[in-house]
């Protein structure tokens, strides 16, 4: 088939012989795909006075898959999408006895809508929403977490967070999850019904103690907000509750190159 020619002149003597009706769609795609035009141009002329040869959709199909990957081509030049940006990603936070609740959303603001990650499908010749693709390390120091790349205003970004938790915590009790949610007000309109978030859910290795804020050092930076209203919802411990908050702990005095505080 056309797909074994490497050249223009070999694709026209493969179907010199051929009858228009026995061009196969999928020929006729290959070869706007590697813009053998006169070719096709060849076929498309021909075909109109051939009422069973009909190249319409193959074409429309394949240009249109020419013309996305070259408007993507030019945006490469600029800068700023060919070098995509780390952004802080928005996360709440909540907290019981023994656990602490993180939720993340692939933009900067939690009151903005989250990115959408999308694929450019050959097949449907357009291109279609995807879940990221995420990366989340949990130490017993640490928690980060970095997205794929999202297109956003004709910029690409990777979504992160990083940081040092409040208190020690124990990976091997932790574990996070992607979840997707149903976009609410004005996000409704920009991204459809459904936005990703990132779920992760921390065990505290000393259980029991309240913290005061998510990361050691202080205060937390203003991408980290409280998860409001789930506190009730993650707590059954009534003790618990009426604990106060720990501003200092081990790590903290750590981050803070304290020895003893």
């Amino acid at each position: 088939g056309m797909v074994a020619c490497s050249t223009l002149e070999e694709a026209r003597t493969l179907t010199r012989d051929l009858a228009l009706r026995d061009i196969a769609a999928a020929d006729v795609e290959v070869a706007v795909l590697r813009g053998w035009w006169p070719l096709v141009q060849d076929w498309v002329s021909a075909s109109h006075t051939d009422p069973a040869a009909d190249f319409g959709y193959p074409v429309r199909r394949a240009t249109k898959a020419v013309k996305s990957n070259a408007d993507l081509l030019l945006k490469w030049l600029d800068p700023t999408f060919a070098i995509p940006k780390e952004v802080q990603a928005a996360t709440q936070w909540a907290q019981n006895s023994s656990h602490v609740f993180l939720r993340t959303r692939f933009t900067n603001k939690w009151s903005l809508p989250g990115a959408t990650f999308m694929r450019y499908d050959g097949l449907r010749a357009k291109v279609v929403p995807i879940a990221p693709n995420v990366t989340v390390s949990i130490s017993g120091a640490a928690v980060s977490l970095r997205s794929s790349e999202a297109e956003v205003s004709n910029r690409r970004y990777f979504y992160v967070v990083s940081f040092t938790p409040f208190d020690r915590i124990d990976p091997t009790q932790s574990a996070w999850q992607l979840e997707e949610q149903k976009a609410q007000g004005s996000m409704q309109m920009s991204l459809g019904a459904r936005i990703h978030e990132v779920w992760v859910t921390l065990q505290k290795a000393a259980p029991g103690l309240r913290w005061g804020r998510l990361t050691a050092s202080a205060p937390d930076p203003e991408h980290f907000g409280r998860w409001v209203g789930h506190e009730s919802e993650f707590s059954s411990d009534g003790d618990f509750d009426q604990k106060a908050a720990l501003m200092v702990s081990p790590l903290s005095c750590l981050e803070a190159s304290r020895y003893h505080c």
